[in-house]
C-alpha cells in the first residue's frame, strides 16, 4: 500500500510542478518503495490516465472516483458515504465497522481536495444529507451507467 501511495503522490505532485503550482516536490529523489507480493501494479503513466480518464466521466462519478482515489479507501465505502458520516465541522469521515473490510471502524480526516469535492456537490449546507454521492448505490450500479467500450482513439499519420 504504500508503494502505491508513494506513487499517487509522485504523479499529483509532478502534476503540480507541470502547471507551476509549485516548484519543487517532497518526492524528488524519492524511489518508489519495492513490493514483492505483486507483480503488476500501474506505472505513473497509467495512473495520470486514470486520472484523466475519471476527468472525462464528470459528474457524481468522477466525484466518487476522485474521492475514492484521494482517500485510498474502497469503491463501495466511498459509494456508500453519508453526510451523517461526515463530521462537516472538522471535516472528518467517520467510516462505520461494518463497511471496512476488517470491520473496525475508521476515522479519516478528509484533505482539502476531497473537502472541496464534497461542498461542490452540494454547495449548501442545508442540502447535505442522506447519500454523499447517490442513495443506494454501489459502485457496480453506478458503474453500469458507463459505456463499456470507449469511444475510438482518432488515427494519426
Amino acid at each position: 500500500a504504500a508503494r502505491h501511495a508513494v506513487a499517487a503522490l509522485k504523479v499529483v505532485l509532478n502534476y503540480a510542478k507541470r502547471t507551476k503550482r509549485i516548484v519543487t516536490a517532497v518526492t524528488d529523489g524519492m524511489d518508489t518503495p519495492k513490493s514483492n507480493k505483486r507483480d503488476r501494479a500501474f506505472t505513473p503513466f497509467e495512473t495520470a490516465r486514470y486520472i484523466e480518464a475519471v476527468h472525462d466521466l464528470g459528474g457524481k462519478r468522477e466525484a466518487m472516483l476522485m474521492t475514492t482515489f484521494l482517500l485510498l479507501r474502497r469503491i463501495n465505502e466511498v459509494a456508500q458515504m453519508s453526510w451523517e458520516e461526515v463530521d462537516q465541522a472538522e471535516w472528518v469521515w467517520l467510516l462505520p465497522g461494518p463497511r471496512t473490510k476488517n470491520r473496525q471502524p475508521q476515522r479519516l480526516i478528509l484533505p482539502r481536495q476531497v473537502v472541496a469535492i464534497l461542498t461542490g456537490l452540494h454547495p449548501d449546507p442545508k442540502t447535505r444529507r442522506g447519500a454523499v454521492f447517490s442513495p443506494n448505490k454501489t459502485m457496480r450500479d453506478i458503474a453500469s451507467n458507463v459505456p463499456s467500450t470507449p469511444a475510438p482513439m482518432p488515427v494519426t499519420k
